[in-house]
């Protein structure tokens, strides 16, 4: 029988592990150049995160020490196992070769990112676009108006942008009551979002770093979820109380400097994908790395008797789905209670 990580992590530790296997005499939190890739300038780390110690770069997402070695050598887990188990003499019976080659340091293309550019005329929110997010609004625990006041959701009446590619502005586009428009800021930058519309639903000059919902909490929460985007974060937070952030969109990889961004603004995370390979495999990455509990959708939708429940992938649309049923038993206010 192969070695399990509880094995390898109760024999010899995480900080072991990265000591052999990282060629750098390192100190927690100093950068140092990657071995990983070639890089000019020092950006890798190694840090401690409660009982939890990662290696970062700012190319990739961060690793734990099992995953460190599988990038290293280009191995899956379970051979990654098997590497750690031979070079520090611990008992396995795997079949990895004694001989293991570093897999070939990457080169990263130079990118240079446009940012977007949108001139826009704000209003007042009018009750077509409170009935829009209303029917994500189930139990009402916060009102939908004062939600999207405090997540600064911003009616339009108009707006343009700047578009890179013809180098040239575009018309102005109206809002209209079955195609309202809202401007979503996220610091000092912003996103726009057309909920209605099938082409160019959203617009935005945020950059990878941008976390939606954090300057919302202003006091540190008990608990907080780590959400698939900004409307599944207004749902949340409208039916439950429990705030949330999100990255940039879902794909975004939660790096170690995201991560430590938002670690102090609650005690404990919770992280709440979408019900798709996409949104399970994302998590699956996340809890694997950091010390934030999954709640997964299939968890009750799979084997679920809810009629027509299929088609419910994220929060947004479990509240909705409530709403049109008249269901009174929130399913996902009982997995996070649960927590």
């Amino acid at each position: 029988m192969s070695i399990c990580k509880e094995e390898i992590l109760e024999r010899i530790g995480p900080e072991a592990i990265f000591r052999k296997y990282i060629d750098h005499d390192f100190v927690f939190k100093k950068t140092f150049k990657s071995e990983l890739r070639e890089e000019r300038n020092p950006s890798a780390n190694v840090f401690r995160y409660r009982d939890t110690i990662l290696y970062n770069d700012f190319a990739d997402e961060a690793l734990n020490c099992f995953g460190y070695v599988m990038k290293k050598y280009g191995v899956s887990f379970q051979e990654a196992l098997e590497i750690i188990a031979r070079d520090f003499n611990l008992e396995s019976k795997g079949n990895v070769k004694a001989y293991h080659k570093p897999a070939p340091i990457k080169k990263l293309p130079k990118v240079e990112k446009l940012r977007s550019k949108f001139e826009y005329r704000t209003k007042p929110l009018d009750k077509h676009e409170i009935a829009y997010f209303e029917q994500f609004n189930v139990t009402q625990k916060v009102k939908t108006d004062e939600a999207l006041h405090e997540y600064n959701f911003i009616p339009l009446r108009y707006f343009r942008f700047f578009s890179t590619r013809r180098q040239e502005w575009s018309g102005w586009i109206e809002s209209t009551k079955w195609e309202p428009i809202f401007l979503i800021k996220i610091g000092e930058n912003e996103k726009i979002y057309r909920p209605l519309s099938t082409k160019m639903k959203w617009l935005s000059n945020t950059s990878s770093d941008d976390i939606f919902g954090a300057e919302q909490i202003v006091t540190k929460q008990v608990l907080a979820g780590l959400m698939a985007g900004q409307k599944d974060t207004l749902a949340l937070y409208m039916n439950t109380g429990y705030r949330g952030v999100a990255l940039s969109s879902e794909g975004a990889s939660l790096t170690a400097e995201r991560f430590l961004s938002i670690v102090d603004l609650a005690e404990r995370y919770f992280i709440m994908y979408d019900n798709d390979k996409t949104g399970i495999r994302k998590m699956k990455q996340i809890a694997d790395f950091y010390p934030i509990t999954p709640c997964y959708l299939n968890s009750f939708l799979r084997y679920s008797t809810l009629k027509s429940s299929t088609g419910i992938k994220d929060v947004a649309l479990w509240y909705q789905y409530m709403k049109e049923n008249n269901l009174k038993r929130d399913r996902i206010l009982e997995m996070i209670e649960k927590i």
